[in-house]
């Protein structure tokens, strides 16, 4: 299997490519600088023989806290949602198929039960910026073990040797003794069969430390078997000794499988399957040169002097000169099938199932990757861009743009609500510019829901409110409101209903008379305990779970409806001086169904040339009795007084007549005197 480690461009090298070295050290650049000290020791992913596969890199962290994070890129030349997931891992111990050994600075992921689709560009980040990034290859051989290595008994000194047998020729297989790589040389000798079935391991001269499983990794597929090492007499001959007797070499035992009939079955098999996929396309290419031939026709009849007939999916401008010939290949070896075709200026242009796919949104969640990637072709030198929203969209740390000779790739890292919107790919050159647009949906849990809960009814046995909607859904419709009450005075909430996402209110019916309740958004509450007080909240519900809860509604009384009280009785003044009067009164009498009982007073006055009444008092008095100071002396005063509650306000009780502002008979003269002079001063003065 090809297995590649790429070094991105600001970590080690001034482009991105694929290192074939299998460690590697470097020196993190400024992007990296505000998180990581040093990267080092880069290793690419292995395929070991407990079927999983590893790679590793130490990474010095300046906060140990910061974030790690896995990536899975699919090489494929268009968007989907597939492309740039983010992987879970968890601890090395648990049973999952990514996990993390963390050994110091050392971090060792493992992709464990490797299938196909395993097969990607595997990417770690550390918050959001990247560290390096190795290619599991994409076209892993499809290799089955028909016979697989049976366990091996030798005795000391002697050779021995695993045997297997492949569905498919394949050059080499990867050996491992002991969770080590074997390489062919002075201890082991690794061979394979001239139609590439067979493939031996021998292990030389073999001693105690040998024995242990030994392992055959053929693609992504693997099979393991013992060597048991035997001590002899002859393993405990004496140094000086020069007798030496030819070793013999040991096979497994306990098996009657004639391994090159296995193969020769098996290569007879991969024959007629090759010669019937030959015919298959002899018969397309035929098909092929007949349509071709109606192309030239069609051609020569247009217009004299025509060239060569215009290939299907090429640009009107270019034309095939030569076409492509029948390639005999290896599996896993490496294959080629060349055409010509001319040359001619174009603008640019895109294949029409890549527009298909690239025009479809791409729909992601708040915090995840999205990966647009679009194949193009057409004559160089091209300029690519990238917008969103109509605004061009530039590198930094959450936007990341490719630019290759045939392709390009935008990806935005961790995306949020606002990120949300038209993606568009501008590509020029000097023939012409090309134009295509996709969608970039980020989806996340709705917005707190907008303003106060209103009270439209407040009864013994029933609540009655609403609510706006959030001023953002979150990119889904909001499909239900989660409605929650709590009793005022207590710590705990409870869930009423799921309101559906249509309707913007709530009846509340479970309440108690005389309480206080408190509510957010629109809906009638039944279960409610007369007299009690309650406080409500809501949230909105999309697909993407509940947002936020409001803040809690003003509170509310489960209750009728207060009644304004009635007129204040035995209305008086009780003193007086040049510049105060002093008043009081007793409450109002409460009737059932008419009035009901009076919370707090207001006082008037109205001066005996104004028409205009004034209220002495902004906040209700709770008291029968009022002091109204900074009158002037001698001044006639209209007065009244106003009880209220919750109901409203009740009619005013006025005195018979007006009030003149002077001491009450009884007074002193010297009191008296006094009193006119201050006030003949005055009104001299004004």
């Amino acid at each position: 299997m090809s297995l590649c480690l790429s070094i991105f461009s600001h970590l080690l090298h001034p482009h991105p490519h694929l290192s074939t070295s299998t460690t590697s050290t470097s020196t993190t650049s400024t992007p990296c600088r505000q998180y990581v000290e040093y990267v080092k020791n880069l290793r690419h992913i292995q395929v070991r023989g407990d079927g999983s596969a590893t790679f590793e890199l130490e990474v010095d962290l300046k906060d140990p806290s910061s974030r790690i994070f896995l990536y899975k890129i699919f090489m494929c030349y268009f968007n989907t949602l597939q492309d740039g997931v983010m992987i879970p891992f968890f601890d090395i111990a648990a049973n999952t198929k990514h996990s993390l050994k963390t050994v110091g600075k050392k971090l060792v992921f493992s992709i464990n039960n490797l299938m196909a689709e395993d097969a990607g560009l595997y990417q770690v980040d550390v918050e959001g910026v990247n560290l390096f990034s190795t290619d599991f290859k994409s076209k892993v051989p499809n290799v089955k073990f028909v016979v697989k290595i049976q366990e091996v008994t030798a005795q000391e000194r002697e050779n021995a040797v695993f045997e297997c047998v492949l569905s498919h020729p394949l050059p080499r297989v990867k050996w491992i003794g002991k969770n080590s790589p074997l390489e062919d040389g002075d201890k082991y000798t690794i061979t394979a069969s001239e139609d590439k079935l067979i493939h031996s391991l021998l292990v030389k001269d073999c001693k105690q430390l040998d024995k242990g499983i030994y392992t055959a990794v053929a693609g992504i597929k693997s099979c393991s078997a013992w060597l048991i090492v035997q001590g002899t007499e002859a393993a405990h001959q004496s140094p000086g000794s020069t007798t030496h007797a030819a070793r013999k070499t040991t096979a497994a035992s306990g098996t009657d499988v004639d391994l090159s009939k296995v193969a020769e079955e098996q290569r007879l098999r991969l024959q007629e399957e090759r010669e019937r996929e030959r015919m298959e396309a002899e018969a397309m290419k035929a098909q092929r040169e007949a349509e071709l031939l109606e192309l030239n026709v069609a051609s020569s009849s247009s217009a004299a002097g025509a060239g060569p007939a215009v290939a299907d999916g090429l640009h009107p401008g270019v034309q095939f000169v030569s076409g492509l010939s029948d390639v005999d290949a290896i599996l896993g070896g490496t294959a080629e099938i060349m055409c010509k075709v001319s040359s001619e200026d174009y603008p640019p242009r895109f294949d029409e199932e890549d527009l298909s796919v690239f025009s479809r949104p791409v729909v992601i969640k708040v915090g995840q990757n999205a990966v647009f990637k679009l194949p193009f072709e057409g004559q160089e030198p091209m300029k690519m861009q990238w917008f969103r929203d109509g605004e061009e969209l530039l590198a930094d740390a959450n936007v990341k743009i490719e630019r290759w000779a045939d392709h390009s790739r935008l990806l935005l890292s961790r995306c949020q609500r606002k990120d949300a919107g038209e993606i568009k790919f501008r590509l020029r050159n000097d023939h012409g510019t090309t134009e295509v647009v996709s969608q970039l949906v980020v989806i996340d849990r709705p917005s707190i829901p907008q303003g106060p809960a209103e009270v439209l009814e407040s009864s013994p046995a029933v609540i009655e409110f609403k609510w706006r909607p959030p001023k953002d859904d979150g990119g889904r419709p909001v499909v239900s409101y989660a409605l929650e009450r709590r009793q005022v005075g207590r710590n705990t909430w409870k869930k009423l209903a799921d309101v559906p996402g249509g309707v913007p209110g709530y009846r509340d019916t479970d309440v108690d008379h005389g309480r206080k309740y408190c509510y957010q958004k629109t809906y009638a509450v039944k279960d409610v305990v007369e007299s009690l007080e309650y406080e409500f909240r809501v949230a909105a519900v999309n697909s993407s779970g509940a947002g936020e809860f409001s803040n809690p509604s003003e509170f509310v009384f489960a209750r009728d409806p207060k009644k304004p009280p009635g007129k204040v009785l035995d209305l008086k003044v009780t003193d007086r001086s040049y510049t105060h009067l002093s008043l009081s009164w007793g409450k109002p009498e409460a009737v059932a169904g008419l009035q009901d009982e009076a919370k707090g007073y207001h006082v008037e006055l109205r001066p005996a040339d104004s028409l205009e009444w004034c209220r002495c008092n902004a906040t209700a008095s709770i008291l029968p009795s009022y002091s109204v100071k900074g009158l002037r002396a001698m001044e006639m005063y209209w007065v009244r007084v106003v009880a209220t509650n919750e109901g409203g306000e009740g009619a005013a009780a006025d005195l018979p007549t007006y009030v003149l502002v002077m001491p009450l008979p009884g007074e002193s003269p010297e009191v008296l005197r006094s009193h006119m002079m201050m006030t003949i001063c005055r009104r001299f003065l004004y």
